[in-house]
């Protein structure tokens, strides 16, 4: 048993984390204090579901970080948000997961915990989904975006300007070709891809 202990509170932890995050971005971004509310009230009912477990359960006297060989495990993409709307993202899909994680643990130690995680884990749903539409959608943002076109490439050739633009650190090449037939259109793409 100590070692679901020791899971449930690590998932306690990161919800709180997670939480946090979100309620950051609707507080502090959006300036909507609505979905602010509904953020900081779940972390609070995550908090009141915690403290009503049995009293002998206290998941803080299993917390092992320095024996915990996962905090040595990374990948490269978690290191990397590309925009604001990324780091909401991660929050809310890391919020949906250690409140499942809560829930299935959970029924081990409590089953009315679990219930209530439950009921947790549909309300995070519910405030990612507003979280993500308010923030809009994810794109990236070019620094350079250059668009091609055989007509305007009166010197050299498309294909040379295309090159040139991706070596001189164009990090998007649109091609517009209206004059070129389907066929013709997609060979070109293909190339242009290729380079």
């Amino acid at each position: 048993m100590p070692d679901v202990l020791r899971i449930l509170d690590a998932n306690a932890n990161r919800a709180r984390e997670a939480m946090r995050v979100m309620e950051e971005a609707a507080r502090f971004i959006l300036n909507d204090a609505a979905l602010a509310r509904q953020c900081k009230q779940l972390r609070h009912d995550l908090a009141a579901a915690l403290t009503a477990l049995p009293r002998q359960i206290a998941l803080e006297l299993h917390r092992d970080t320095t024996g915990d060989v996962g905090t040595r495990i990374t990948t490269a993409r978690e290191t990397q948000r590309m925009d604001v709307q990324a780091v909401v993202i991660a929050a809310g899909k890391r919020l949906s997961e250690s409140l499942r994680s809560l829930e299935e643990f959970g029924k081990l130690v409590d089953a009315k915990f679990a219930a209530r995680i439950e009921k947790l884990r549909y309300r995070g749903y519910t405030i990612e989904s507003a979280l993500h539409e308010r923030l809009g959608p994810s794109c990236p943002q070019w620094r350079v975006c250059v668009l091609i076109s055989e007509s305007l490439c009166a010197h050299h050739r498309w294909s040379d300007v295309a090159e040139a633009a991706i070596d001189g650190g164009a990090d998007c090449v649109q091609l517009r070709e209206k004059q070129l037939d389907a066929d013709a259109l997609l060979r070109r793409a293909r190339k242009l891809v290729k380079l």
